[in-house]
């Protein structure tokens, strides 16, 4: 995603790529709210609370599905999704 949005270009191949920054002001702005949450390395901030926090963070797929079941779909949609999915599985590319 990064380097189709012109942010980093990928140079080299297999086990020898790496990344090269292309928009510096992109990597300040993330640097800079990094430093905002506070240094948890060995700073202020060394004990368990913040352990606590990552039990908020939901999987991708959770807020996919929880997504999926907030979208009310009619019978048109119903049948244009099932039609996608059916062509899908018969070409095998899933």
């Amino acid at each position: 995603m990064l380097e189709t949005a012109g942010t980093i270009e990928v140079v080299g191949d297999g086990r020898n790529a790496r990344m090269r920054l292309l928009q510096a002001e992109v990597a300040e702005q993330a640097l800079a709210i990094l430093d905002a949450r506070g240094n948890t390395a060995g700073g202020e901030n060394t004990t368990f609370a913040g352990i606590g926090e990552q039990r908020s963070y939901n999987h991708l797929e959770r807020e996919r599905a929880q997504v999926a079941t907030a979208v009310v779909l009619d019978d048109a949609d119903s049948r244009r999704f099932m039609s996608a999915l059916r062509d899908t599985t018969a070409r095998r590319n899933f």
